[in-house]
């Protein structure tokens, strides 16, 4: 209803109230609902970017703690919108750039990737061969290279579409990650060499506890065996004593 209110040339008042309820009710719209043709010379961007954003300014407007659920659906609606406008030959550095800061944006509490912003600037560069080295860096300034995926990652060192500071963002990046892993696995297995210590430090302990028991109970047995003799001994000797003194 509000391409064709922006067809029949309807009221800015009737226009806004259009966009205020496709606002509100956001989570339930689809990708080409927001596909919204811009009215001017050919030369135009394709779509109306700047619509967009005031429909999601609504969206956040009517927002609730209880409907944080409508977020992860909007975040998802905008990302396929950034890739379908990424497409448009007419799309400027600016618009694209704006697009892209609005779905980090959403995005912020909701997914910890960068991933959808890598594709949708792999998309633009690829519609847009004619930037300069300086102008992709632009471009790429929204790329989160700590937030991407390893595969993401692995694909991007190798794309020759990006500049080669963004390349070099994205090695530095995995060889940090790399690290924290190698760091992560050494921790791990040290964590493990102190437990087996330990343990083997208690099952000395116990083997010392029974051995100086078993000891104990040898010195027992010793003691136990050696007083029948001391008795027979003394015994021989009184009977040698009283022999002597009878005879005497």
């Amino acid at each position: 209803m509000l391409q064709n209110a922006r067809i029949l040339k309807a009221s800015v008042i009737c226009r806004d109230g259009f966009e205020v309820r496709i606002g509100r009710q956001l989570d339930l719209a689809t990708m080409s609902d927001l596909l919204i043709a811009t009215q001017g010379c050919s030369k135009e961007e394709k779509y109306d970017t700047e619509c967009v954003r005031r429909i999601l300014k609504h969206f956040h407007t009517s927002l609730t703690m209880k409907d944080q659920s409508k977020l992860a659906i909007v975040v998802e609606l905008v990302k396929d919108y950034l890739w379908e406008a990424a497409n448009d030959i007419n799309l400027t550095k600016e618009s694209f750039l704006s697009l892209a800061e609005m779905l980090i944006a959403e995005s912020e509490e909701t997914e910890g990737s960068s991933d959808g912003i890598y594709r949708a600037i792999n998309i633009y560069l690829n519609k847009h061969s004619d930037l300069t080295e300086s102008e992709r860096e632009e471009i790429c300034v929204v790329l989160d290279c700590n937030k991407m995926s390893p595969e993401a990652r692995e694909e991007a060192a190798r794309n020759v579409r990006l500049p080669v500071r963004t390349v070099l963002q994205v090695l530095f990046a995995e060889q940090l990650k790399l690290r924290e892993m190698v760091t992560k696995e050494v921790k791990i297995q040290l964590e493990k060499s102190s437990f087996r210590v330990m343990e083997l430090e208690k099952e000395c302990l116990m083997l010392r506890k029974e051995l100086v028991n078993e000891s104990s109970l040898l010195l027992l047995e010793l003691r136990q065996l050696q007083l029948p003799n001391e008795e027979e001994g003394s015994s021989e000797v009184e009977e040698d004593e009283d022999i002597v003194y009878f005879n005497t």
